[in-house]
């Protein structure tokens, strides 16, 4: 049942957001790699070389042989291969699987990376919970992440109210400006809960409303 094999264990070489096909029994199915993982020979047991979007709609890790997936657009790194299209934009209303439990929030950011994150890895969300917890779904699926019917948590203020910020020089006072507020240049497009202008002058962000 069992042999020592001279194969050499397969190479994670494509890259995040390659169009590829991959060959399941008999038939060839198109998707994209939203996971690549270079090391997973050291942890195979749940570390796959990829996780695949199939454009029927699952994700899917995917272990080898090399000949059952090819690329099927230009996959160099820094080519115009794009991530695929997620089930949520910004905004939207969430629950997520957290410690066995369904915890509901809201995306704030789609395709969320980390310094910590390997050759440009990216997940489909970052969320920030109505605990006040950010967390990220790896996966876009219903086991990870689906639509909440649950009413948002109100913001405790409005545009207007006087407000005092904790920065870097301790609690400044301030009035809020904006709330639910998205710029491309802050926070990576993040949505923060308020923008605020300091009665120093400063511009500032609550990532959070705590």
């Amino acid at each position: 049942f069992l042999r020592e094999t001279d194969v050499p264990p397969m190479k994670a070489t494509l890259n995040i957001g390659c169009r590829i096909e991959c060959k399941i029994e008999s038939k060839w199915f198109p998707g994209t790699i939203v996971q690549r993982h270079d090391d997973w020979v050291l942890s195979p047991i749940d570390t796959p070389p990829y996780f695949i979007r199939f454009d029927y709609g699952r994700e899917r890790p995917f272990w080898g042989p090399e000949n059952r997936i090819r690329a099927i657009s230009d996959c160099k790194k820094g080519s115009s291969a794009r991530f695929p299209p997620l089930r949520f934009e910004l905004g939207d209303r969430v629950v997520c699987s957290v410690d066995d439990d369904w915890a509901p929030g809201q995306v704030v950011r789609k395709w969320y990376t980390e310094e910590e994150f390997e050759n440009g890895h990216a997940v489909p969300y970052q969320v920030l919970l109505d605990s006040g917890d950010f967390i990220y779904a790896p996966l876009d699926d219903d086991d990870c992440i689906k639509r909440s019917t649950a009413p948002p948590v109100p913001l405790r203020f409005d545009v207007g109210d006087r407000v005092s910020c904790k920065v870097e020089e301790g609690w400044t006072p301030g009035m809020v400006i904006n709330t639910q507020y998205r710029d491309e240049g802050v926070h990576g497009g993040r949505v923060v809960p308020y923008e605020i202008k300091l009665d120093m002058g400063d511009i500032v962000y609550a990532p959070c409303d705590n």
